[in-house]
């Protein structure tokens, strides 16, 4: 989160966008100001987008902005790879549009994320977040698999910093996954696998985190179920501010980036989103 690319795209949004990017007291910070299919409405956002950096950093801000017409979400992906090809920067943000429906679809942050390396993406809403904040990590720990290894550092360290930098509690979850054919089914009953599973890997995942940082304090979370209820369902019960998500993978919390789990983890959160890329 040192250096970040902020797309703007609507003023409304603009300050709220503005101000949670700079509480992460990035290293570099360039906004990039969209407006489709008119040039003069965007002279006048990229105005007001001016005037609102001016109040929050100073007129002596080093902060580049950058001004496009676009006409697509493809145009805008494209535009935006393009000043990444120029500055590189570790993680994009774009607003978070409010959800009226679980049958949104996410096709500019999909198409994004596939064209996305190794920068990440972070949905931000337009609204304030709270004093006392919390951040849910989300961590497969019952996979063993190397790369599956490397995908929980990013997400820890990613969690584990924005905590740090934010002063936030920092909670830590991990999906037992039972597929949802079986639990509509009743195949598979999810309290008997959590009885039967969850203090291993309760027990796994508070060492894994022990390990890693074993100053900075956390709050453990273990469930059984289909990770696309179960991720939305923790971090409305701890009231978390921003959930931080993996990308890789075809089960368990994995496989988030592209398809059905991203898609309805986010359509059922309300919050702000971390989409870690490996």
């Amino acid at each position: 989160m040192k250096r970040l690319l902020v797309v703007i795209d609507h003023k409304e949004s603009a300050t709220v966008l503005i101000k949670k990017a700079m509480s992460f007291s990035p290293k570099y910070m360039q906004l990039v100001v969209f407006e489709e299919n008119n040039t003069d409405i965007v002279q006048v956002l990229t105005e007001e987008v001016e005037s609102i950096v001016d109040a929050i950093v100073g007129r002596k801000s080093k902060i580049k902005i950058t001004t496009d017409t676009v006409n697509t979400d493809k145009e805008k992906t494209q535009r935006i790879m393009a000043l990444i090809d120029e500055t590189p920067v570790d993680s994009v943000i774009v607003r978070r549009i409010k959800i009226l429906d679980e049958n949104h679809v996410f096709e500019f942050e999909k198409g994004l994320l596939k064209s996305l390396k190794h920068t990440s993406l972070l949905l931000l809403s337009d609204k304030n977040w709270n004093d006392e904040l919390n951040i849910l990590g989300t961590l497969d720990i019952v996979d063993d698999n190397a790369q599956q290894s490397d995908l929980n550092t990013l997400v820890f360290d990613e969690a584990a910093f924005i905590a740090s930098k934010l002063h936030a509690q920092l909670h830590l979850m991990s999906v037992i996954a039972v597929s949802s054919v079986a639990t509509e089914l009743d195949i598979v009953e999810t309290s008997e696998v959590l009885a039967k599973k969850g203090k291993a890997v309760k027990t796994k995942l508070s060492d894994y985190v022990s390990a890693k940082n074993p100053e900075h304090e956390f709050l453990i979370h273990v469930t059984a179920g289909v990770p696309s209820k179960e991720i939305p369902s923790v971090a409305k019960k701890v009231k978390a501010d921003l959930v931080v998500l993996g990308n890789v993978g075809r089960t368990g919390l994995k496989g988030l980036v592209i398809g059905n789990t991203a898609e309805k983890i986010l359509q059922r959160l309300a919050v702000d989103v971390l989409l870690v890329k490996q």
